[in-house]
């Protein structure tokens, strides 16, 4: 299976996670290169580094997030939680059925109220890996 990386420039962390996938610097460089690939489901892991403020502040945007991000054609998933053991850290997981679907997930309305948000508090590290993935089923 394929992965893409995208990184938040210059902090310690990415530099670090970048030298172990492939990464790229830009969504719109992600989509060109999955538009030429053949894919199942897509499934998204983002890792956000901030802190409890800033946590508290993207509250809101989150839940709204959460909720507009669920009912969008093509969202199988899409969920993020604070780890127990780093309060100043969130994960971010999301599976989708195509690239279309992903595609027009950036460009909703939510999305601009989000990264919106993010600008606001500006976190510390961020990190997203796109996976070309398969569901396997366990019996």
């Amino acid at each position: 299976r394929r992965n893409i990386s995208l990184v938040s420039p210059n902090t310690r962390s990415n530099r670090k996670y970048a030298k172990t996938s492939k990464a790229t610097t830009g969504v719109p460089a992600y989509f060109a290169l999955l538009e030429q690939m053949e894919l199942g489901m897509i499934v998204v892991n983002g890792i956000i580094e901030t802190t409890a403020e800033n946590i508290a502040h993207l509250k809101v945007a989150i839940a709204t997030m959460e909720e507009a991000s669920r009912a969008e054609d093509g969202c199988d998933d899409y969920t993020f939680s604070v780890e127990l053991n780093n309060p100043n850290v969130i994960r971010i997981t999301e599976r989708w059925q195509s690239v279309e679907a992903l595609k027009a997930h950036f460009g909703s309305p939510h999305m601009a109220v989000f990264q919106q948000a993010m600008r606001e508090k500006p976190p510390k590290s961020s990190a997203v890996t796109f996976l070309d993935a398969k569901e396997i089923q366990v019996r």
